[in-house]
């Protein structure tokens, strides 16, 4: 007994995210990341030659209406003539960007958005070469230190990004390390079954 409760203790130590600090983030609300699809929190996938792939730019539960949201996205490699990828930003159709793309000063034009899930830009993506990972990144706005988002009233509010569970990662990637490319919640409670469905991939 003493031993399988041993085993569940290090368990849990392996599986529990943490920032450069040592405390785990607020994965629960406030989170902004790049999925697969709006309603989704699947941040990577594999791609073909010429396959077009589509991320979403997606705030996940935030505890305020959302009335602005201020970041930037940073590809790697760099689009201009890298031969890996080519691609295009759009914002949802709900949104107005003040900013030149791929940097994102994003109003809502609706009134302030509420919800789980909300969509605030597209990432279309043509991968010219199947053999090199892509990564995206979630980067703040020129001039500032973090990724936020305002209220209708100003108030500021920091975003998580789901990559801060895990500081040197990327928001999302095409053809990527695989062992990893998973369906990841914030906060999401790890089974063991799905452990061990990490160590078959």
């Amino acid at each position: 007994m003493r031993s399988v409760t041993l085993v569940a203790c290090l368990i849990s130590i392996v599986l529990l995210p943490v920032n450069s600090s040592g405390q785990v983030p607020p994965a629960d609300h406030d989170v902004i990341g790049v999925y697969l699809s709006p309603g989704s929190f699947t941040y990577c996938t594999s791609a073909d030659f010429l396959e077009h792939v589509i991320f979403w730019l997606v705030l996940y539960n935030p505890t305020r209406p959302v009335y602005a949201v201020d970041c930037r996205i940073r590809m790697e490699p760099e689009p201009v003539g890298n031969g890996v990828w080519v691609g295009t930003w759009d914002v949802d159709g709900a949104w107005v960007n003040d900013a030149d793309t791929p940097s994102f000063s994003c109003r809502s034009f609706q009134g302030p958005a509420t919800g789980t899930h909300i969509a605030v830009a597209r990432i279309d993506i043509l991968v010219l070469d199947d053999s090199e990972m892509i990564e995206v990144y979630i980067d703040p706005p020129e001039g500032s230190d973090e990724v936020r988002y305002l209220t209708l009233y100003g108030q500021s509010v920091e975003l998580t990004r789901r990559s801060g569970l895990y500081p040197a990662w990327p928001d999302a990637w095409i053809n990527g390390p695989y062992w990893f490319c998973h369906f990841y919640p914030p906060n999401e409670t790890f089974s063991w079954s799905a452990v061990k469905t990490l160590y078959r991939k």
